[in-house]
């Protein structure tokens, strides 16, 4: 015979793994960069969430003038090529703006 106490810590256990929620996550949002071989060239598409360059700049993204400028300097100091032999490849910014996503405004 099982006595009430174990039986009582048994059955609270056993209600208390049934009672446990799985653990539930935000979604985090992820910088990409897509990449293409080009004859001469490689080009970069870099996509940067709004909020994680406003919360890593303390600048906002948004649409004042001279915000593109300020995104261009940004990415440009941020960016390094090199060769495989260590030599620096030259980097430029063609274009950079802020568009809608679902999740919030992307540069």
């Amino acid at each position: 015979m099982i006595e009430p106490r174990r039986l009582f810590a048994a059955v609270l256990s056993l209600l208390a793994a049934l009672i446990v929620l799985p653990a539930a996550a935000h979604l985090t949002p992820n910088s990409e960069i897509r990449l293409r071989f080009e004859p001469g060239a490689l080009r970069a598409d870099v996509l940067i969430p709004a909020a994680e360059y406003a919360y890593a700049t303390g600048q906002p993204a948004d649409d004042r003038p001279a915000t593109p400028a300020a995104l261009a300097r940004y990415i440009l100091g941020h960016t390094v090529a090199t060769a495989p032999d260590g030599r620096r490849w030259s980097v430029s910014v063609d274009q950079v703006y802020v568009e809608p996503a679902p999740g919030g405004p992307d540069i």
